[in-house]
């Protein structure tokens, strides 16, 4: 990880880990949360569940390419917290109408914050050392998604599925809010100037422009 990113990448950090710990939960859980605490006889309900979740990351990430890595957090970890408790309610009035619903936002918040993240961090890279700094925020991501998806598995047999996918949701909105906290404390980028051997407004657009639209 380059020196001058690893502070805007401990910021991101929380925001990464959410993102894909749900990822993580729908991956694993959302199958059997909706055979067996939304009651559903149909395979195909699952499907759509995890469907939902990644078409709306989707979209989130699309609406959002343009901004700025801030605005992308504060609204994708809003919406990944009020998603994550939202389909915690959900399961527990048994209601598939507000599963999807949540599902959807949280999704949403999926998107957003992870473009929000990538385009806290990516600037900070020269061109040689991304690969370096892409591969540090993989590692992360996939243990993010891997490690609490697997411990689910083993703690279903003795919390049951409904509690464990309810602990599961806390952490991530837990997680959601700090990354939220932190964005919101984090100060603000101080404006870079325009180098003195280009004309004014050319120095700096790339750096000013989000990492991701000129992916």
């Amino acid at each position: 990880m380059p020196r001058r990113a690893r502070g805007a990448f401990l910021a991101a950090l929380p925001a990464l880990i959410a993102v894909w710990a749900l990822g993580g939960l729908y991956l694993s859980l959302a199958p059997s949360l909706t055979a067996s605490v939304l009651h559903s006889t149909n395979h195909l309900v699952g499907g759509l569940a995890i469907a939902t979740m990644t078409a709306a990351g989707t979209l989130g990430s699309i609406a959002l390419r343009g901004r700025a890595a801030r605005p992308a957090l504060l609204l994708g970890c809003t919406a990944l917290a009020a998603g994550a408790l939202g389909t915690l309610a959900a399961l527990a009035l048994h209601s598939t109408p507000l599963f999807f619903t949540t599902t959807a936002i949280a999704g949403l918040g999926f998107g957003a914050s992870f473009l929000g993240a990538l385009n806290l961090v990516a600037p900070l890279a020269a061109p040689e050392e991304r690969a370096e700094l892409f591969a540090t925020l993989y590692v992360v991501n996939y243990l993010a998604m891997s490690a609490p998806a697997v411990t689910a598995g083993l703690a279903v047999p003795h919390l049951g599925l409904l509690r464990t996918a309810a602990v599961y949701a806390l952490v991530v909105a837990a997680l959601a809010l700090s990354a939220l906290a932190t964005t919101l404390l984090r100060r603000r980028p101080a404006p870079q100037q325009p180098s003195p051997r280009r004309p004014p407004g050319q120095g700096t657009k790339d750096s000013d422009e989000p990492f991701a639209s000129r992916l």
